[in-house]
């Protein structure tokens, strides 16, 4: 995205803990590594599943969800704790001003099917309100 913003990757791959799944993964800042690779241990990422189940069942109703703005902040809050948090201060010093493609990365249905939109990070505007974001799924793990 060279010249017209920066481009946000966040590549997550499945992987085992003692046989248990969980999930690693690296956050690039266009096409570099930002911080080290990660994992979500076995019980948060249990903790994840249940959630994107439980989010996704919300919508498949007739009538429209009934969810306290309340909820929704915090699970943008725990979005980005999660998965942003740690490479933040990186991530913006790297492109902090301009358009931002956030790219969701991942071989794993139950990644890119969480409510990214509801992103919140630190002093900002959840990822779906923000008129300089733009997210995109791909499934499968970018290089």
């Amino acid at each position: 995205m060279s010249g017209r913003g920066t481009e946000i990757t966040l590549r997550v791959e499945q992987a085992s803990a003692g046989g248990k799944p969980g999930w690693r993964y690296r956050v690039f800042v266009n096409g570099e590594t930002v911080g080290q690779e990660r994992t979500v241990d076995p019980r948060t990422a249990v903790q994840i599943r249940d959630f994107g189940r439980r989010y996704a069942q919300l919508f498949e109703t007739k009538y429209q969800p009934a969810v306290k703005r309340q909820t929704l902040e915090s699970l943008g809050d725990d979005l980005f704790q999660t998965w942003f948090a740690a490479d933040w201060q990186v991530i913006t010093a790297r492109g902090a001003t301009g358009p931002r493609r956030i790219v969701l990365a991942s071989d794993d249905a139950t990644i890119l099917n969480l409510p990214w939109e509801l992103t919140r990070p630190a002093n900002g505007a959840v990822f779906g309100a923000d008129p300089n974001v733009s997210l995109r799924r791909t499934p499968q793990a970018v290089s």
